[in-house]
């Protein structure tokens, strides 16, 4: 561990994700979020996730730079730091909910939206549409510029109206019972989108 810088990503130039369309990569406002490849799972490698006012979050091999994965799917930008963590979310199969690895991301638009942390397809990578999205929950005040903190099974968020949010995690998922002034939102594998 000498200091030296081992990748950089040039926010310079064109970015092209997928092969399509050349987008500039610029304006970096949010902070990273990092995980382990053993808190990932699933054969990932250590993770470091990014996001920019392109609206995309991208995962990339903190070892490499090199692209695991890459979706625009929320539609908006991201204006504070990205959060690791797991959460018991539905998975696709009747009304069974399974441990799953995601990133929380606090968007412009006043949604906390979970996305799906692994590479590749199935549970813990992807909703059953093919999408990132694992939960969310959306806020009366927008933009967010907090990040969420995560401990002792509990998330905490604020927005900018003033409110603060702690949502819970003891095995019946996040979003059950919170009374408050924004609205939890079906995610995409809850039974009853199925």
């Amino acid at each position: 561990n000498t200091g030296a810088v081992q990748w950089e990503f040039n926010s310079a130039i064109q970015w092209d994700p997928l092969g399509v369309t050349a987008i500039p990569a610029d304006d970096f406002i949010s902070g990273t979020a990092f995980a382990t490849a053993a808190e990932l799972g699933g054969g990932m490698p250590d993770t470091v996730f990014v996001a920019n006012e392109n609206r995309y979050i991208t995962a990339l091999d903190a070892a490499t730079g090199g692209l695991l994965w890459t979706t625009n799917e929320l539609g908006t930008g991201v204006l504070s730091n990205l959060t690791f963590t797991t959460i018991d979310a539905f998975t696709g199969v009747g009304v069974a909910r399974g441990n799953a690895p995601v990133v929380m991301v606090p968007t412009a638009d006043g949604r906390f939206s979970a996305l799906f942390a692994r590479a590749g397809a199935g549970f813990g990578a992807t909703n059953v549409f093919g999408g990132k999205l694992a939960w969310e929950y959306t806020t009366p005040g927008a933009p967010l510029y907090s990040s969420l903190s995560v401990g002792r099974a509990h998330m905490f968020g604020a927005d900018s109206t003033g409110y603060i949010y702690a949502f819970n995690d003891f095995g019946n998922g996040f979003g059950d019972n919170i009374d408050g002034p924004g609205e939890d939102t079906v995610g995409p594998n809850d039974n009853s989108n199925i």
